[in-house]
């Protein structure tokens, strides 16, 4: 069964403004079905909803994200392909409302080849990235701090206003899973990265296996402490081992314990006293059994939604509990 699922990061999602995150979901999704019941390709799906997600002043990607340390947006994504493995991204890009667009564009050159036998580029970093991007037809966008980027900048500058930090659920990574009618998977993800990052900072959204990653029947997004999903490189290793399991256990069953050894069980996860968050959305499509989608997350409320082809939309905060991980799934029907 064709369909999708997405993820706006792990957060703080309060109760007054939660009503305009989940309409966001569920717009998005929408989307998503109405594009996939059209027949165009999951790669070009997924570009789509997560442009939406992206164009939204509400999440942490594009258009709002949060600020580095100079008070400046610096943008990170990544698209991966399943049937194909071709995977590019672009980290620390500043200009640039949809990134998402931007590696879109490079995954569909991935098959041509440049003058002088060259290859086109496949990731592209920093401000040197800006005149490829111009020159391939993207526009510069001359503002994209928002009021509210802005205000959590300022209070964190300041350290005298914690709570607006604690209010807002900008933590990390926005994403997407999807599968069209032709089976193919893809995977894509779009972040602004952690607030007052050190400028040029590449996070898990620009590294390829670290937050995304598509193979074979499986795809996964993933939101988080950045530089712990970069070291264990989480995305590719949790695809690895639920693409090693049996396909009879539940895809929520192999993705717990694929989170627990890959992520929490990783040596650089378990020497860090810090923040250890990590979400991740996950997809199946096993030959001639139900697609199945579920998702994982400690620490924090993780919100996101799926859709499938028979019109089966839901939009959702998924709670942590205190401790330890939580995982959940379904199949899309």
């Amino acid at each position: 069964m064709a369909g999708l699922i997405i993820h706006i990061g792990a957060g703080h999602y309060d109760e007054n403004t939660t009503d305009n995150y989940m309409s966001l979901v569920q717009g998005a999704i929408s989307q998503g079905v109405k594009l996939l019941r059209s027949g165009m390709n999951a790669a070009d799906v997924c570009i789509k909803v997560v442009s939406i997600l992206e164009d939204s002043a509400l999440t942490n990607a594009g258009v709002g994200s949060n600020l580095n340390r100079l008070g400046n947006i610096e943008c990170d994504a990544t698209i991966m392909c399943a049937n194909s493995l071709d995977t590019c991204s672009v980290a620390a890009l500043p200009g640039f409302k949809n990134p998402i667009l931007i590696v879109g564009s490079m995954l569909k050159m991935q098959k041509s080849m440049l003058p002088n036998n060259l290859l086109p580029p496949c990731y592209l970093a920093g401000s040197q990235a800006v005149d490829w991007c111009i020159d391939n037809g993207f526009e510069s966008s001359p503002s994209m701090i928002t009021n509210q980027s802005l205000k959590n900048y300022e209070a964190l500058a300041s350290k005298l206003d914690t709570k607006i930090l604690k209010e807002n659920p900008k933590f990390c990574t926005v994403g997407a899973v999807v599968l069209d009618t032709e089976g193919r998977i893809v995977s894509g993800t779009s972040s602004g990265g952690i607030i007052f990052k050190e400028p040029g900072r590449v996070g898990s959204s620009g590294t390829p296996g670290a937050a995304s990653w598509a193979e074979n029947q499986c795809g996964v997004s993933a939101s988080g402490t950045g530089e712990l999903l970069v070291k264990s490189l989480t995305a590719s290793k949790i695809v690895g081992e639920i693409l090693r399991s049996d396909t009879t256990i539940p895809l929520a069953i192999s993705l717990e314990k694929a989170y627990t050894r890959c992520y929490l069980h990783h040596p650089s996860t378990l020497a860090f006293s810090g923040d250890q968050c990590c979400a991740m959305i996950a997809l199946r499509a096993t030959p001639h059994e139900p697609t199945e989608i579920s998702w994982v997350h400690n620490n924090y409320d993780f919100a996101l939604g799926y859709g499938s082809l028979n019109g089966v939309h839901r939009a959702f905060v998924s709670k942590s509990p205190l401790s330890g991980a939580y995982v959940s799934g379904d199949v899309l029907r």
